[in-house]
């Protein structure tokens, strides 16, 4: 059995993404004699699944139902599966060492990036490793509003009550998208429970129910102090933040000065951005991987 895990998931909607993600990995050697590479499948088509088989991607069919016994009206969207099955990816996908959790909209362009996951994550078991959404090319960060920062504030609330969102909505979120965890890290099995509370009931705002997974991450690690956060380039928030593609190397760097190369993308809410990241060429290999259909899933009509 393979040391590392690397994990995804997704529906038909985001499959085209993911083949980015799975192309980018194969281009620095991924899978190899030490990883795995697996897709939970929470809704893919035949099609989507024979593609995996042709690149080495195994394929773990998850249905949240068969996990969690929510109540009839908490009103759970199929696409939350992706979310649901995280604090199960040790059982869904027994006998590795480190899970490394990737978002299907992520695409790695330089492997040391990737590999300072694996390497911490195995060095220190007892860490989550995991990087915030915070650095010096973030707009969001220079634009942050009010309102930002009550709708972070609010989710804590919804979770934990106000002394836990007084003191942890200032504190910089730690992105669920890429993180790696030792299979006996005692996270797994809290986090599960905090998912079962929060998805099983309704809140007034909708977007507050998917957006407490990371924040019950979030108020695990902080509260356990149990993780290594990583530089902004290890999972760089595409909505967030400033970045091109560079002329002369054709590499995706920092949009300032001294134009850092990034060394994992991440298309983060691809449904509003994705006209932007097509026009600047910020999919994997600028998007030409992409088919005829994958343009049309994505949305995808002009260049």
């Amino acid at each position: 059995m393979t040391k590392v895990a690397f994990v995804f998931s997704c529906n038909d909607r985001y499959f085209p993404l993911a083949k980015g993600l799975v192309l980018s990995l194969a281009d620095h050697g991924w899978p190899d004699a030490d990883t795995s590479l697996t897709l939970i499948d929470i809704g893919c088509t035949d099609a989507d699944r024979a593609w995996c088989a042709e690149h080495r991607v195994n394929v773990v069919r998850f249905d949240y139902r068969d996990h969690y016994r929510f109540p009839a009206d908490a009103q759970i969207k199929p696409h939350y599966g992706s979310l649901l099955c995280r604090p199960l990816i040790p059982k869904l996908v027994p006998g590795h060492e480190l899970y490394v959790h990737i978002d299907s909209d992520i695409w790695v362009q330089e492997r040391s990036f990737l590999q300072d996951y694996i390497d911490i994550g195995l060095r220190l078991p007892d860490r989550t490793v995991i990087t915030p959404c915070l650095d010096y090319s973030y707009q969001s960060e220079f634009k942050k509003t009010f309102e930002h920062l009550q709708a972070i504030r609010r989710g804590y609330l919804n979770l934990y009550g106000p002394e836990i969102a007084n003191s942890y909505f200032v504190r910089p979120l730690l992105s669920c998208g890429l993180f790696a965890m030792h299979r006996d890290s005692p996270i797994w099995e809290m986090w599960y429970p905090q998912l079962v509370a929060a998805f099983g009931r309704n809140f007034d705002i909708p977007g507050d129910k998917p957006a407490s997974e990371q924040l019950a991450l979030n108020y695990l690690l902080y509260q356990t102090e149990s993780f290594i956060p990583l530089s902004a380039g290890h999972n760089y928030q595409g909505h967030g933040g400033f970045i091109l593609r560079a002329q002369s190397s054709g590499k995706v760097v920092v949009g300032y000065p001294p134009y850092e190369t990034v060394g994992i993308i991440h298309l983060t809410c691809a449904e509003i951005n994705m006209a932007t990241y097509h026009r600047y060429a910020l999919l994997y290999d600028m998007g030409r991987y992409l088919t005829a259909e994958d343009r049309r899933i994505l949305g995808i009509t002009a260049g």
